[in-house]
C-alpha cells in the first residue's frame, strides 16, 4: 500500500503544481519537500494521496487508514 501511495503521490498534479516533491519513503513513512506557502493544501493532499492509495475502479478499503501528516524543517523533528 506504501508503494501505491508513493505512485500517487508522486502522480499527484496538485502536489506538482505546489512544488511538493516525494524525497525519500522509511518503512511506512514518506518524506516530501515543498514551500510552506501551500503547507495546509499539500498536507491535505498528502493525506488523502495515502488514506485512498488505490487506483480509481479499485474496491475501496473495509478499514479506513490512519495518516500522521506533519511539517518539520528536517526528518528527525518530524519524528
Amino acid at each position: 500500500m506504501v508503494t501505491l501511495a508513493m505512485c500517487k503521490l508522486n502522480n499527484s498534479d496538485a502536489l506538482r503544481k505546489m512544488g511538493y516533491m516525494l524525497i525519500l519513503q522509511i518503512h511506512d513513512e514518506i518524506v516530501m519537500e515543498g514551500p510552506e506557502e501551500h503547507l495546509d493544501a499539500a498536507i491535505a493532499e498528502i493525506s488523502n494521496c495515502m488514506q485512498n492509495p488505490f487506483p480509481a475502479g479499485w474496491a475501496p478499503l473495509k478499514v479506513a487508514l490512519d495518516v500522521d501528516a506533519r511539517h518539520a524543517h528536517n526528518w528527525m523533528d518530524g519524528k
